[in-house]
């Protein structure tokens, strides 16, 4: 038999699906894991739960090489799923083969960043050691959005030396100090996106 290598679910936002197809769509990619190396679920936010993703990245699934959250394309990009960083658990996620993560965050309600939050993520990310591509969009962009920075999580990606390409939404400053962090150690950086160096 032969497996499943793909899953690209692209939606409109305003489709109607019957009740139950979240659920399937996670316990699919979970039964799924032994062959399945790219999973795209772009401008499905109304029919795949957080929690649904949460437990696609707390599960080992070790061929899977991409998970990309993203919509490229106005106005899909409204229905992203969006990871509210105080759900991100402190367990390592079981997705440590990824090469590619593309994810949107959110903090809303908070009226300043969660440190602590942000750090738990820049703490899974930095455990991805063979990822190669990461995009990271954060929609509450009224505190100027996610950003690599000291202090705030930038120290625990140090084991992402593989990293080719960072992409950051809405655009950040580094500083002198997080600019020199980088070039220190992501030796293999080459696409910025983003992120202003000084």
């Amino acid at each position: 038999m032969r497996c499943l290598k793909q899953l690209r679910l692209a939606m409109a936002g305003h489709m109607q699906l019957q009740q139950g197809f979240t659920l399937q769509i996670a316990k699919d990619i979970i039964n799924l894991r032994d062959g399945l190396e790219y999973v795209q679920l772009s401008g499905c936010s109304r029919f795949v739960s957080v929690t649904n993703v949460l437990s696609i990245l707390d599960t080992p699934i070790p061929c899977l090489k991409t998970l990309d959250l993203h919509s490229i394309k106005y106005p899909a990009r409204r229905y992203d799923i969006q990871l509210p960083l105080n759900k991100i658990s402190d367990s390592p996620w079981g997705c440590i083969g990824l090469q590619v993560l593309r994810i949107t965050i959110s903090e809303r309600g908070e009226e300043r960043p969660d440190i602590a939050s942000r750090q738990r993520l820049c703490r899974q990310i930095g455990l991805l050691t063979h990822l190669q591509e990461l995009s990271i969009r954060d929609e509450f962009k009224k505190r100027g959005g996610f950003a690599p920075i000291l202090g705030q999580g930038l120290e625990f990606m140090d084991g992402l030396k593989k990293l080719e390409i960072l992409r950051i939404s809405p655009d950040a400053q580094a500083s002198y100090a997080e600019t020199k962090w980088i070039k220190s150690h992501w030796p293999s950086l080459r696409v910025i996106s983003g992120l202003r160096l000084p």
